[in-house]
């Protein structure tokens, strides 16, 4: 008898473990947030089902893994029809993207990050010509993981409610996987022009070269048109490419101008985003003093004036010389003094050299406002505020590769924002939440494009890969299709999640809480140095948001939870330490809250452009 029982406890053993390998050899597809970078070497995970949370008029993502088991997968596609819920979400509200890898040789930070990192978005069809492309089929190697990334945009009219559908992933062989998707639509609608205002930089001459090998793209009419289509992605992602004015006024006046550009300015652009318009217009004409009266007179006739600025000097004395600063200066404040002088220094380096009255607005390096470089030495941020006390003036900030290490690897205790491919997804969100944080009206960056030519296989620059390079050239030669498009990143994603945390940060302080807002962001950015990589931590702050916004909103129930407690994974772990700096920020939150407030009334008045935040508190 129990020789037999053994007998059958080995058999049921033997079907056990055969099944378990039959489980294992077998393609594995399941749900993931989008904030975990999914790399090749990815383990597979339990399958969840995908929950999301949005207004109307706000971008939500996810992610679809395919992990190839033991057997790989071949000829995968993927399909995601519609939500379904009050009313539905499908066509163009909802995008497909394959994820391409870049392979990273040498790291952004000084650890081991090589190999291959996701980046680069080709979609099912493109967001910008409605064309389909080439994302689909694609095989998964043996024991590897891929990953899709899944866009919805929620529709300024969908009623609130729940909305449920599902992605099926196909692949050669019958094989046949199902995520579910749930969709909670609140009852709020964000702005298609965000309260956070961005200068962010393009290389004409580069784009041209990417696309059509040549660096005038053969003629004005195709270069204006590419710049065109890079300019209204990047304002479906809530940031404003400011210069790329490249058809100027002529002798016969400004109508070209006009047509090429009046779109965008005024909100009329065909965006996905309705209405959505430039946050900020950099002057691109000549250093005559005619050509500067023009273009304030013009701008000002157009109702774009406030959104104008002048690029005065670019880090003196690095690129502009403290000379050439005074030269320009005052050039445009004889012939244009209702046009915006912006400087990227600091506040001491400005002193020092006797120019901070010519700056109006003064674009600042993070760590610079953190710090850490001589003579920024300490707490910076309250030393700004007489300078803010002057009428025109604001405070923006950037970053550049100093943020990652170009002069340096950073402590591994430093965790500032970073647009590098191999950095976590939350240092790629971050930026908007520490501009919060320092009391900051907007950002700048000086480049976008300054690796397109490469963009498909090396972003290498300034000691960090993806520096100055935040799109990918879609040539038909690449993706397919018919026309040329520009292809977001991965990062452009994680950036335009950052700008919409912000406009729940200003709903809370708008509604009469301020205080909540300031605990939120000690949650993630304890200190000006050390951002939270927590990438589920961003998750619940935004969530946290949401509710209370809701609270606030005469009316308006909260909905229910839907961001998992799961912890999401993260190898390069947390910075969470606040130390002497974090006291001093954590100290004047609650007063900088409450000066948002006031700023987010500003900014919402039709036809008014913030310049500035009123400032309340010191912070570092």
């Amino acid at each position: 008898m129990r020789a037999g029982l053994a007998a059958t406890a080995r058999a049921f053993g033997l079907i056990l473990a055969l099944v378990g390998l039959a489980a294992l050899a077998a393609p594995q597809v399941y749900g993931e947030s989008f904030m975990v970078k999914v790399r090749p070497e990815t383990p597979p995970r339990g399958a969840e089902p995908v929950e999301l949370l949005a207004a109307r008029n706000e971008a939500v993502s996810f992610q679809v893994v395919i992990h190839g088991g033991d057997s790989g997968a071949t000829a995968v596609a993927a399909r995601l029809g519609e939500l379904s819920g009050p009313a539905r979400i499908g066509g163009s509200q909802l995008t497909l993207y394959r994820q391409d890898f870049q392979v990273i040789t040498q790291s952004s930070s000084g650890q081991d990050t090589t190999g291959r990192w996701p980046d680069a978005l080709v979609p099912e069809v493109d967001e910008v010509a409605g064309e389909p492309r080439n994302a689909f089929p694609f095989d998964v190697p043996p024991r590897e993981s891929r990953a899709l990334w899944v866009d919805v945009l929620v529709p300024e009219d969908a009623p609130p409610g729940r909305y449920e559908g599902r992605v099926e992933v196909v692949a050669a062989g019958g094989f046949t996987a199902l995520v579910p998707v749930g969709l909670t639509v609140v009852d709020a609608v964000l702005p298609s022009t965000p309260s956070y205002p961005t200068a962010f930089c393009l290389e004409p001459d580069l784009v041209c070269l990417a696309h059509t090998g040549r660096e005038d793209c053969g003629s004005e009419d195709v270069r204006v048109e590419l710049l065109g289509r890079y300019a209204r992605l990047a304002l479906d992602h809530r940031f404003t490419l400011s210069d790329i004015f490249v058809r100027q006024p002529t002798a016969l006046g400004w109508e070209a101008f006009d047509a090429a550009y009046a779109p965008l300015l005024d909100g009329t652009a065909p965006t996905r985003l309705k209405g959505a318009r430039m946050t900020s217009a950099q002057y691109m004409g000549p250093a005559e003093e005619q050509a500067l009266a023009d273009f304030q007179a013009h701008f000002s006739a157009r109702g774009w004036l406030s959104r104008a600025f002048d690029y005065t000097a670019d880090e003196p004395p690095l690129f502009s010389s403290y000379e050439e600063l005074r030269v320009r200066a005052s050039l445009v404040e004889r012939a244009a003094p209702g046009l915006v002088r912006m400087v990227t220094t600091s506040l001491t380096k400005a002193q020092a050299n006797g120019v901070e009255g010519l700056i109006g607005r003064i674009s600042v390096l993070l760590q610079l406002m953190a710090g850490v470089e001589p003579p920024d030495v300490g707490p910076q941020r309250p030393a700004y505020d007489a300078f803010l006390s002057r009428p025109g003036t604001s405070l923006w900030l950037y970053q550049s590769c100093g943020s990652h290490g170009c002069v340096g690897d950073l402590p591994d205790t430093m965790r500032l924002p970073s647009y590098m491919i191999d950095h976590p997804a939350a240092l790629n969100r971050a930026m908007p939440w520490l501009v919060f944080a320092l009391q900051a009206s907007g950002e700048s960056y000086y480049e976008t494009t300054a690796r397109i030519t490469t963009a498909w296989t090396d972003q290498w620059f300034y000691g960090g890969n993806g520096d100055g390079t935040l799109f990918y050239p879609g040539t038909p030669a690449r993706i397919g299709g018919q026309s040329q498009v520009p292809l977001p990143s991965l990062r452009l994603k994680l950036l335009r999640a950052g700008v919409q945390d912000y406009e729940w940060l200003m709903r809370v302080v708008e509604g009469g809480d301020p205080e909540f807002a300031a605990q939120v962001v000690r949650e993630l950015v304890p200190s000006p140095l050390e951002v939270s990589v927590d990438a589920a931590a961003f998750e619940r702050a935004r969530e946290k948001l949401i509710h209370r916004a809701l609270e606030l909103s005469p009316g308006q129930p909260p909905p229910g939870p839907v961001v998992s407690e799961r912890p999401v994974a993260n190898p390069q772990g947390c910075g969470c330490g606040g130390g002497a700096q974090g006291a001093v920020l954590l100290a004047g939150t609650v007063g900088l809250a409450w000066g948002l407030r006031r700023r987010y009334s500003r900014a919402h008045r039709p036809g008014r452009q913030v310049v500035r935040a009123p400032h309340a508190g010191p912070l570092s």
